[in-house]
């Protein structure tokens, strides 16, 4: 299942991670050179700005924002996996790019959007 969100992806550039200074203690205080992703995706004439990093917190958390409010956010823990003996800074660099990924198929998709503006008055 987790394939078929990115079959539609293929023609998307690479991502690119933000050019932040790293973060040394992401994730639950672990010692950590993971950043983050940051993409801007203009669909039906609205830009996005997609912003998914590492949370002190240990969560991978993902912003979507629409000229400068957030319109949307996605958090997901990833505890359990920072404290296995699996972990490394490459795999958790892959748990959030599938994540950005997936927020970004979403609003491809038209399941995030910005509210719409208010109604006028009469």
């Amino acid at each position: 299942m987790g394939c078929q969100v990115f079959s539609c992806l293929d023609a998307i550039e690479p991502l690119t991670s933000d050019n932040r200074e790293p973060q040394t203690e992401a994730c639950s205080g672990r010692k950590s050179m993971v950043t983050g992703f940051n993409t801007d995706i203009k669909h039906e004439g609205v830009v996005f700005h997609v912003q998914t990093e590492p949370r002190k917190d240990g969560s991978l958390e993902t912003a979507v924002y629409v000229r400068g409010a957030i319109i949307h956010s996605l958090k997901n823990s990833c505890q359990e996996f920072l404290n296995s003996p699996e972990y490394s800074d490459e795999k958790l660099k892959g748990m959030l790019e599938v994540q950005h990924r997936q927020v970004i198929a979403r609003i491809r998709a038209g399941e995030i959007r910005p509210s719409a503006p208010p109604a006028a008055a009469n």
